[in-house]
């Protein structure tokens, strides 16, 4: 199908859940990181190495910037999410599956803009820890959030092999 046609498919009840709870998360990070900045010595961790030692360091309004990455992501990926004909799909995309294929590549960028955000809120939230001195919390999340986009990726995938 060389032409795809502009549908209309309306938001899941799961988008519309994603987009609120990512809204929140989002200012709430922002809320956040701006209380801890004032609480937040002159100069903080702003790395570490593999072995969890800390090996460097920066100004306290560096924390500011995950909050920012996370919006220059987040954007992009809503409109992406809104216009589905701009998507890549397989030659079989047809007037009669055309629909299916949408909805599933809107779920599929709901899902993983939901997964970004609160992988977003852990790390922000981590660094903010260790700057302000805290316990270091543990960095499996990373580990977890990876796994967790790569799922989502395969099980959507895996979904839209069944659109016929």
């Amino acid at each position: 199908m060389n032409h795809r046609p502009k549908l209309i498919v309306q938001k899941s009840n799961i988008e519309r859940v994603h987009d609120w709870v990512c809204v929140i998360v989002i200012i709430g990070m922002f809320a956040f990181t701006i209380q801890a900045i004032f609480q937040m010595p002159d100069s903080i961790p702003i790395h570490e190495n593999g072995k969890g030692e800390i090996n460097g360091w920066g100004s306290r309004w560096i924390s500011i910037i995950m909050p920012f990455i996370l919006v220059v992501i987040y954007i992009p990926l809503l409109f992406l999410q809104k216009y589905p004909e701009k998507h890549n799909y397989p030659e079989r995309l047809s007037k009669g599956n055309v629909y299916a294929f949408y909805r599933n590549s809107k779920i599929l960028i709901s899902w993983l803009k939901f997964e970004f955000v609160l992988a977003f809120a852990y790390f922000n939230w981590y660094f903010v820890k260790v700057a302000l001195g805290q316990t270091s919390p543990p960095l499996w999340y990373i580990s977890f959030a990876l796994v967790a986009v790569i799922l989502t990726v395969i099980i959507i995938g895996l979904q839209r092999l069944r659109i016929d």
